[in-house]
């Protein structure tokens, strides 16, 4: 009995530390350089948005401005950081639900993503347990930044 006092409190830190992990990434403002003007690179956002399903909830032509309304989507660990429970993606798990919010800044030959990620995860009994951070990791806005440019960007 003596020799298990003292590894209790190691146990319980053990056990304390395996569980949530919050992502890794830090949040990040992406560029690219894409040649065209802003009416030209503007357009082109829209039209990829509007192909990829995406809602636009406001638009702004003059200031270069777009930001899209939440939408639900799978995204892959490779695009979206929301930390993971005992070493599980909590982006991969069926029981997590990803919503995402594009704010985009058009000017000439450049075009800059603010990207929101919000996410929440749900018990057995379907009702949510938590409430996810979730971080881009730049992956998602490339893809997109590629359809603009019509290429794939490096």
């Amino acid at each position: 009995m003596h020799r298990i006092l003292p590894a209790l409190p190691v146990l319980f830190l053990l056990a304390c530390t395996g569980g949530y992990n919050p992502p890794i990434q830090n949040p990040t403002t992406f560029i690219y350089d894409i040649a065209g003007t802003r009416e030209i690179l503007f357009n082109k956002t829209l039209s990829v948005l509007s192909g990829l399903g995406v809602e636009v909830e406001a638009k702004n032509p003059n200031e270069g401005i777009i930001t899209t309304a939440p939408h639900e989507a799978r995204f892959m660990v490779e695009e979206c950081d929301c930390g993971t429970w005992y070493r599980k993606p909590f982006v991969t798990d069926p029981a997590s639900t990803v919503r995402i919010i594009l704010n985009i800044a058009i000017t000439n030959g450049t075009i800059e993503f603010n990207t929101k990620f919000m996410g929440e995860h749900k018990n057995k009994t379907g009702r949510m347990d938590r409430r996810l951070e979730c971080v881009s990791t730049g992956a998602y806005e490339k893809q997109i930044a590629g359809f603009i440019a019509g290429k794939r960007l490096n």
